[in-house]
């Protein structure tokens, strides 16, 4: 099931209209309906941004139709990737379920000399952990840039403004990210998966 599909199937099962979706999100209402109607990709930060907005774990919108299993074997070229060409970044996603009560494990490339926009904080915190496979990576986290070098780890939250960016060589790492369990939303919603 493609994205667009999906994304549009979870905000009508949550009765929210694309205007509402819209303002929740902060991604225009016209973007959403192209990205609903399948005639465009969304980038990491619109993904996320919609993942938030609905509350549910961005692979559950990239991911939607896989089947919970107790062993689940995927090939190397059967990962779900999101790219953002403009940033120069690419997520490879590991963890094959979508579930808020499971970590999202992805292994991240950042190309030389390029930076992400700026992330603003989340509508609900995550925990996220980073480790550093190859060259560095510079990470800004509110007013405080943290310079990440092969075997660093990095532990953040998402209630500030984030931003990666690289020096001139390539960046390779680990992402780990945890969703808050659905009773910390304080939400009536029951669509949550």
């Amino acid at each position: 099931m493609n994205i667009g599909t999906v994304i549009k199937d979870y905000r009508l099962k949550k009765g929210l209209t694309l205007q509402t979706l819209s303002s929740m999100s902060c991604v225009s209402k016209s973007m959403l309906s192209e990205i609903e109607n399948n005639k465009k990709m969304p980038s990491i930060d619109i993904v996320q941004r919609i993942s938030h907005a609905l509350k549910i774990s961005i692979l559950t919108l990239l991911n939607n139709d896989q089947q919970k299993a107790t062993a689940l074997h995927t090939k190397s070229d059967d990962h779900l990737t999101l790219q953002d060409p403009p940033s120069g970044l690419s997520l490879q996603f590991i963890s094959p379920h979508g579930s808020m009560n499971e970590p999202t494990i992805s292994f991240g490339k950042m190309l030389p000399n390029s930076s992400t926009k700026e992330y603003l904080p989340t509508p609900f915190i995550t925990s996220n952990y980073i480790f550093i496979v190859q060259g560095t990576l510079n990470f800004r986290l509110g007013e405080t840039t943290y310079k990440l070098a092969k075997g660093d780890s990095f532990y953040f939250t998402t209630e500030t403004v984030q931003q990666l960016f690289t020096d001139s060589d390539e960046c390779h790492f680990f992402s780990v990210r945890y969703y808050p369990s659905y009773d910390q939303h304080n939400s009536n919603d029951q669509g949550l998966i």
